[in-house]
């Protein structure tokens, strides 16, 4: 039996193997392009005022390496030093 990570907190973002098949973005599901990663938020940007995407707070979404990359690079533009867990498996 695999133990889960804890939930992520304030200012984190884990990430995991995703469950789903496919990316959750509208574009990318309509072209079943593979999700490469789950992200799980925690509460990104509570430690400053204008917290991030408070709708996402404790939901995984499956995610291409595109869109995982673009979901990073706001969080770090917006916000000084989100903590980022990968649970995901080394590649072999």
């Amino acid at each position: 039996m695999t133990s889960q990570p804890p939930a992520p907190g304030r200012d984190e973002i884990t990430l995991s193997a995703p469950a789903a098949d496919l990316c959750i973005s509208l574009q990318n599901y309509g072209e079943s392009r593979p999700a490469h990663v789950a992200v799980t938020f925690g509460e990104p940007g509570t430690r400053y005022p204008g917290a991030l995407w408070p709708d996402c707070w404790h939901h995984t979404y499956p995610r291409c390496a595109a869109c995982w990359q673009a979901t990073r690079h706001v969080a770090q533009a917006r916000r000084p030093g989100p903590v980022v867990t990968d649970t995901t498996p080394a590649p072999t």
